[in-house]
């Protein structure tokens, strides 16, 4: 049976007349304003699951092959370049760039790191949220249960 104004004004009368108005009210107020078909389950948060992991594993892999192959050959010619040095200054020249490489790629982890720890941070905010809010209504429910069950004992 679905809930419907109807059936949920009809209840609200029928507690008036049990309980009186205002403790009808306070029941009603704590009665979600949706069906059980509308309350959130694990199984919602199975595919959100799904993509956190694959958000994850490619954020594992953000610095790309394509990257790494880059840097390789960039290595590969520093190296072949430090076999034809002549100078002491070129030494220093080709160290110099080898330090700036080191920290862009220090920066690009930094920002890779805490890329990873900003969505993680907003995807358990968000779960917290839809858990706390579930919690709510289910407890809710189970006091509106509760009370329905005790005024039908006192019938």
């Amino acid at each position: 049976m679905a809930i419907t104004e109807q059936t949920r004004h009809h209840l609200y009368q029928r507690l008036e007349e049990v309980l009186g108005a205002e403790e009808a009210s306070t029941l009603m107020e704590h009665l979600p304003p949706v069906g059980w078909s509308d309350v959130a389950t694990r199984r919602d948060f199975e595919p959100l699951n799904t993509r956190i992991d694959t958000l994850n594993a490619r954020m594992d892999t953000l610095a790309t092959k394509a990257e790494f192959q880059a840097l390789d050959a960039r290595m590969d010619t520093l190296d072949a370049r430090m076999d034809t040095l002549a100078t002491k200054a070129e030494v220093q020249a080709l160290g110099a760039r080898m330090d700036s490489f080191d920290a862009r790629l220090d920066i690009l982890t930094f920002r890779i790191d805490t890329l990873r720890t900003t969505l993680s941070d907003r995807f358990d905010a968000r779960l917290e949220r839809a858990m706390r809010l579930q919690t709510w209504r289910l407890v809710t429910v189970m006091v509106a249960v509760a009370a329905l069950a005790t005024a039908g004992v006192r019938l």
